[in-house]
């Protein structure tokens, strides 16, 4: 009775291990949006910073006034128009080069390029459970959870937005962790199906076995099927 409770509990611990484990790792995915970019003493130490920009901006534009008709002024007019074209000829350029909101092709690729590789990937492991383990659809769930957030990321790419809402990372979080909850419990019902089933004709064969074997071998048998159930 002791090890059959045991056994129990350790199938119950094994269960919640699978259950934490999937939102853990889902909270992980999206935990970059759930905390400040910025803690307070970068902030306040940014306020400060800023507030020091506008002061020397301040103190620039007095000095430059002083400076009118002056040589070194012309020449920092003639140098500043330069720059202003520079400068305008560098964002058009960048604009033409941007990809689906990204600066260049580099950063659209590296976005794109290892989400499309996982998504093929559990796309064939999809397709794969259908001929494999056709009955275990925790298995399904599983994955589709896996594509779901990979869905998300390839619209994270493509969309026109800068980012998404925090909204919509908490629904997408809820989704996923839901999914992924839902396809364990489905996986663990169908082990423990299997097993009962295995267990069933596992018994099936004892009892065949059993009335088939000799009267005088039959005690020996059922020490071995003792030890075998000890195991």
């Amino acid at each position: 009775m002791t090890r059959e409770k045991t056994k129990i509990q350790k199938i119950q611990l094994k269960k919640l291990s699978y259950y934490f484990l999937s939102v853990f790792c889902v909270l992980i995915y999206f935990s970059s949006e759930y905390v400040d970019k910025d803690n307070k003493d970068v902030k306040n130490a940014k306020s400060e910073y800023q507030t020091y920009i506008d002061s020397v901006s301040s103190a620039y534009k007095l000095v430059l006034k002083q400076a009118e008709g002056t040589l070194a002024f012309d020449n920092y007019k003639n140098i500043l128009d330069k720059k202003q074209v520079s400068k305008a000829a560098y964002f058009k350029a960048k604009k033409e080069n941007r990809v689906f909101g990204f600066n260049d092709i580099w950063q659209f690729l590296y976005e794109f390029g290892p989400a499309f590789c996982f998504f093929i990937a559990f796309l064939c492991l999809l397709f794969r459970s259908f001929y494999f383990e056709s009955k275990n659809i925790g298995i399904k769930f599983l994955i589709i959870s896996m594509l779901s957030l990979l869905c998300f990321k390839f619209y994270w790419i493509f969309q026109p937005f800068q980012d998404l809402s925090k909204i919509s990372y908490y629904i997408m979080t809820i989704f996923t962790v839901s999914l992924i909850v839902l396809a364990v419990w489905l996986i663990t019902k169908y082990e423990e199906h299997y097993i009962n089933v295995l267990k069933s004709k596992y018994l099936n064969l004892v009892k065949f076995t059993f009335n088939n074997t000799k009267e005088e071998r039959r005690k020996e048998m059922l020490s071995m099927l003792s030890e075998d159930e000890g195991e």
